[in-house]
């Protein structure tokens, strides 16, 4: 029995009864009973009813909250485990002083010490008994610091110069090796500005040169990267057969930062397919690694994942946890992406707990560093973010400038991750408006 027919029912019955009293009937006692197991059957069926219409309305509040905060969290920047630089230290040497800048910087690179470490590094390439495969390894070296610590445009300035000197190498095998690692780490810093095509364009090129030479660690290295890049590009399983190749190298070899590496982005891809038990085996097992070899900026990607994933499951208490933890290491490292990053994905948190203003002012303060070290698809998602909740609050004027601020940058830059819900929610809007 429908609301409206019971309610018209319940009005009838009670006019009826009226009627009853005024009137004489030699029926009327039989026709007030009727008349009374009707209404009283009819009102309890109404009652029911107005408690099924208030539990299906809220129902309806919680499944268009959880929409709109699942909109938001497609959206997110993750906490990838970064694509890894190459590392080209051989190129050094043995001369005694060159050793001695090496293990200094070394030393400053394990304290997360960067900007301390490139001034070791200055010192071998400034060193006038330097040869040009010393020069190569310096540039490199130091590029890799400035990666580390989001300076992009430094790392690329240092890449480039160690790809023309490397032309200059004599030995066929030195040359190739610095040659190989300007290439990929060059294509690192597409990556990391959203530039996914031109990134995917140096790794294979660096694989290549890798595979020639035969150096596993640098084939395990590319392998790795070009999974990153597939994944970004959301082409998922190809992803996962790049990233599943790698690791048995990088295991093989007893390169760990490698292997953590790997099974940190195959557990981002289980996440993404929605497989949150598996995903959260794989971080776990990559934190482990990386808190082993003490390994800051891949401890703090572990836990920002995991955080992710409590994310995912809806405990929220959990997630919050790791990802302050994740977010107080990127500070102390200086690791401004995985800042921006953390603020982000904590800003999803408050919008998952419908505390608007404060998942706001997270997400302004990831946008400002996103757009600080110039990681375009963090702008893009930034502005998203930013965007869904002023939708969120009912300003859709705001909202829709963000998102179509948003929707600007991933056109720009061919963005692919996250487009398609930005441009949903664009056509929503001006359909409401």
């Amino acid at each position: 029995m429908s609301f409206i027919f019971a309610f018209i029912i319940v009005v009838g019955a009670i006019f009826l009864g009226v009627y009853l009293a005024i009137v004489s009937s030699p029926n009327k006692l039989i026709i007030w009973i009727s008349c009374g197991i009707i209404f009283i059957s009819c009102v309890c069926k109404l009652v029911i009813n107005i408690r099924e219409r208030k539990k299906r309305k809220k129902k309806e509040k919680k499944d268009e909250i959880k929409e709109e905060y699942y909109q938001i969290k497609a959206e997110r920047g993750e906490l990838v485990d970064r694509g890894l630089p190459m590392e080209y230290i051989d190129g050094l040497g043995d001369h005694p002083e060159l050793q001695h800048y090496l293990n200094s910087a070394e030393k400053l690179e394990d304290e997360n010490k960067y900007n301390e470490a490139i001034e070791e590094y200055k010192k071998c390439l400034s060193h006038p008994r330097a040869t040009n495969d010393n020069k190569v390894a310096a540039n490199i070296l130091m590029g890799n610091c400035y990666y580390n610590i989001s300076q992009l445009t430094e790392a690329e300035n240092n890449y480039r110069q160690a790809l023309v000197i490397s032309k200059k190498v004599k030995a066929k095998i030195e040359r190739l090796r610095g040659k190989a690692s300007g290439l990929g780490n060059i294509g690192l810093i597409y990556s990391d500005k959203g530039e996914l095509e031109e990134a995917l364009k140096y790794h294979k090129d660096a694989l290549k040169v890798h595979r020639e030479i035969e150096y596993k660690r640098g084939e395990a290295n590319q392998l790795g990267n070009i999974g990153i890049i597939y994944k970004a590009k959301g082409e998922l399983e190809e992803a996962l057969k790049n990233l599943e190749d790698a690791l048995p190298i990088n295991r093989k070899i007893g390169y760990k930062r490698g292997e953590a590496s790997c099974l940190g982005n195959i557990g981002l891809i289980y996440s993404v397919k929605g497989e949150l038990k598996e995903a959260l085996k794989y971080h776990k097992d990559a934190l482990k690694i990386h808190r082993g070899i003490g390994y800051k900026l891949g401890e703090a990607s572990g836990l920002g994942n995991i955080g992710l994933i409590y994310l995912d499951k809806g405990e929220l208490e959990e997630a919050l946890k790791n990802l302050e933890d994740a977010l107080k290491i990127n500070r102390k490292i200086g690791y401004k992406q995985g800042e921006a990053s953390g603020l982000g994905n904590i800003g999803l948190i408050y919008s998952a707990k419908r505390e608007l203003e404060e998942a706001l002012k997270y997400h302004k303060d990831a946008l400002k560093i996103h757009r600080g070290i110039g990681y375009k698809q963090g702008e893009a998602s930034g502005l998203g973010n930013i965007g869904f909740i002023y939708r969120a609050k009912g300003e859709l004027d705001e909202a829709l400038k963000y998102l179509e601020d948003a929707l600007r940058v991933f056109d720009k830059y061919n963005l692919q991750y996250g487009r398609d819900i930005i441009q949903r929610a664009i056509d929503d809007i001006k359909k409401q408006k």
